[in-house]
């Protein structure tokens, strides 16, 4: 087993390499605000509101938003600590923009929520705009590694959390 975590971890830490090196001075700033989007906070807020009922068509798909992000963000916080793997550091050259909110990267809080919120809602919308909300939802993702702040698996893995708890939402709020 610890031979194909080391292999996994050698592919992670070179396609994260890559992306680094594929990085642009120009588009620093804008991924650094575009993460700003796609964190619990936010992202809880947002679908609240749309659970509550501001968007009449919208108000189901908010709450499915709503209840995979609270599923994903607890397993996001318990496979953090259990997993403990630590952020990536990146070359001197690929510095930064953002510090990281905490010591652990596994999974990705902010692909999490991003999708979380973002997936019922592409789904509910459809056609262009829900394509181009589905689109930020997995870019607010992707600009974690883009930023060094996560290796792709984290991006993946949260990815996967949040689709997890889209798919589990219905039958939770069956409950109620």
């Amino acid at each position: 087993m610890s031979a194909l975590l080391s292999r996994l971890t050698q592919k992670d830490e070179a396609l994260l390499a890559f992306i680094l090196r594929c990085r642009q001075p120009m588009l620093d700033r804008a991924v650094a605000l575009l993460i700003h989007l796609g964190g619990a906070t936010s992202s809880i807020l947002v679908s609240t509101l749309l659970a509550l009922g501001t968007v009449r068509s919208l108000v189901q798909p908010g709450r499915i938003a709503l209840v995979a992000l609270v599923a994903s963000h607890l397993a996001v916080q318990v496979l953090k600590r259990t997993i403990g793997r630590p952020r990536p550091v990146p070359p001197a050259w690929a510095f930064r923009t953002l510090p990281a909110p905490d010591r652990y990267s596994f999974p990705s809080g902010h692909a999490a929520a991003s999708l979380s919120l973002a997936w019922p809602l592409a789904h509910a919308i459809g056609g262009g705009l829900g394509a181009s909300i589905l689109a930020l939802g997995a870019l607010i993702g992707a600009s974690r590694c883009y930023l060094a702040l996560h290796y792709p698996a984290d991006v993946l893995a949260g990815w996967t959390l949040a689709l997890g708890g889209v798919a589990a939402a219905p039958a939770v709020l069956a409950l109620f």
